[in-house]
Parts: structure tokens; sequence; C-alpha cells
């Protein structure tokens, strides 16, 4: 490349080098000054801001389906599988073009090819996933406030004054949405919880029953909503009543559950949390099995009229799911609370069975 500069002139094919979001070039001088002296300055002569999105939008994406589907002729329907793309990566150009990759290879071009591809994907040992990994140990704040952000349902304002939020907009971790800070992409967020459950897995105890438990809870190749949700609460009631509290509960109800679920669906199937419904109150979590989707609505008590509200929200999920049949689990923190395995309703034509840990 130093060639090419130097021969520019008469090197046509060389045309210029763009240094966009490129950290460890901003910071060389961490390697340079002992701890005292860092400063963040640019060592580099580069003032002006790099403000171009680099992401590739569902129209462009769809536009290089098109091309490929009249080269190839593989009867892919290109809306579809553009919008699957655009949804699970928001238009990250190596996630768009790794799972393009995983499709070909496989030459599966429907919604299940696309599905098994975000599954290879996921477990790809590639750079992208290395870098991302090392980034979370360097930056242990930042590391932590994604962690709250997809376990505790906390939400934080963007501020990209705010050290973490910078690293997290420049490694392109996360994004602001709303004047929140968000994770940048589903499929990059399902990638955080799979790591997340790496590290904490062999000291929990609700994954190890997940674990156990696997083999019943799966029937002709479908999963047995019902009776996971059954078998969690019993499990929930008898390792947390005797401790319960508000602040234990509000911290980590949901993220119990989402440690139970994991192993059962493990190397077959994923889920992701859908981001639009995610808060303190209320997570509604999607999970993809063998192409066929389950929606479990995990949420904090606070009253019937919350309640009912939610339940509505629930349904109108399904219906743009498609999807008949939803599923709630509450955590009710109060003591002198009734104890209900699962409560069957109808709501706008959609069954919902909710149960209450």
């Amino acid at each position: 490349m130093r060639d090419k500069f130097l021969n520019r002139d008469n090197e046509p094919t060389f045309k210029s080098v763009i240094l966009a979001g490129v950290y460890d070039i901003k910071n060389i001088k961490l390697k340079l000054r002992p701890d005292e002296q860092h400063k963040t300055t640019s060592p580099w002569n580069i003032a002006v801001p790099f403000d171009e999105d680099m992401a590739l939008s569902a129209k462009g994406i769809k536009g290089m389906l098109d091309d490929y589907e009249t080269d190839h002729q593989t009867e892919m329907d290109t809306s579809s599988i553009s919008t699957s793309l655009y949804d699970y990566t928001a238009g990250y150009p190596f996630l768009v073009v790794r799972l393009c990759m995983l499709m070909d290879e496989s030459g599966n071009w429907t919604k299940d090819g696309f599905l098994e591809a975000t599954k290879k994907m996921l477990n790809d040992d590639n750079t992208l996933f290395k870098d991302i990994s090392k980034k979370l140990e360097d930056f242990p704040d930042l590391s932590n406030m994604i962690y709250r952000m997809l376990f505790l349902g906390e939400e934080f304002p963007y501020n990209p004054q705010n050290k973490s939020q910078e690293l997290g907009k420049l490694f392109n971790f996360i994004d602001e949405k709303d004047g929140k800070a968000v994770i940048s992409n589903r499929l990059l967020e399902t990638w955080f919880y799979n790591l997340f459950f790496t590290n904490e897995r062999l000291k929990n105890e609700t994954y190890n029953s997940g674990v156990n438990s696997k083999p019943e809870f799966i029937k002709d190749g479908c999963l047995d909503m019902e009776l996971i949700l059954e078998r969690f609460t019993q499990l929930y009631d008898s390792l947390y009543d005797s401790r319960r509290n508000e602040k234990f509960d509000e911290e980590e109800g949901r993220k119990k559950f989402l440690f139970y679920i994991k192993p059962i669906i493990n190397g077959v199937g994923n889920f992701y949390v859908e981001a639009r419904t995610r808060n303190m109150r209320r997570t509604d979590l999607v999970i993809d099995y063998l192409g066929k989707q389950y929606v479990v609505e995990m949420k904090i008590s606070h009253g019937d009229q919350y309640n009912s509200a939610g339940e509505e929200q629930l349904a109108d999920y399904l219906d743009a799911l498609n999807l008949a049949k939803g599923y709630m689990l509450t955590f009710n923190f109060n003591k002198r609370r009734k104890k209900k395995v699962f409560v069957r309703k109808t709501i706008k034509e959609k069954e919902i069975v909710e149960f209450i840990a």
C-alpha cells in the first residue's frame, strides 16, 4: 500500500485510504507512553469526524440478492430474505455477507435456511467475534453496561460523552434509538447473551437444571413450552422462595429463565429478545426452534391493570408474528400472593398461558 501511495501518479488503481472508526490507531499513544501520560488526542492529523453510515440498507441488501438471484436462479424470496437479514444485522456489512455466504454454502435460501445460517454464525470462530470478546475484556465498564442492558432490562440515556457509550458506539456494539442506548443489532445481541452464558453457566443452578431436564421438553421435534414454564416456576420457588425480596427478583428473575431455557434449545434453536419491549418491567423472548417460533413475555407483577395491558400487548405482538399462542412468565414478589400454577386466557383471539413464579 505504501508503494502504491508513493507511485500514485503512475498507479491508476490507487485511490485513497480511509481510516473509519479505528480505535487502536486513534489511541496508539497508549502503547507508547506511561499511564500517567495517556491522552485521548490523536497522534494522526485527522481532525474531521467521519459521519458516513457504513451499514447496508434493507433496499441495498435486496438489490444485492436480486442480482444474485438473476445469476443463480435459487427461487428465493428476495424481499423476505433481505428483510430477515436487515432485521437481524441492521445492515452490519460483515454479518450480512457472512450470513449470505452460509446460505450459499448450504444452498438453502429459505427462511429455515436463514435461521440455520444464524445458528452457524453465532458459533463462528471468526476474527470479528474474537475482537469483540477482547474489547469486552479490555473495557469492563462497557461489558457491565451491556450485561445490565440485556439481563436486567436497564435503560441508559444515550450520551456520547459517556466513556462506555462512546466506546460501544465506536466498536458498533451499541447505537442510539429514541434517545436511549441500544444494542446495535439482534444477531450481535444474541452473541452477547451466549458469551455471558458461557462465562456464568458453571455456577448457575438453573442452567444445570435445564441441562438435566432437556429430554422431557422435546416432543416430536417441538418444544413443550407449557411444561418448560411449569418446571421452571417450581424450580424458581424451591430455590428462591426463602430469599424472595423485590430487589433480588427484579434483577434476577428473568435472567434465571434465560439460563434455564438456553441449554434446552442449545445446538438446535436460538432466541432473541425483542428490543422494542425490553425494559425493567417487561421482556419479550422469541425462541426459534426447528422453524417454529415461541413467544414468552417475562414481566414483573405490578397489579391487575398493568397485567391486562401486558396481555393485550402480547396478543398484538403474536398477531404481528402470525402466531396463535403465547406465554407469560410473571414474577410476583408479594409474599401473600396466591400460588397459582398457570392461568389460561383468550385475548384478541390469541391463546395466552400465564405462569406465576
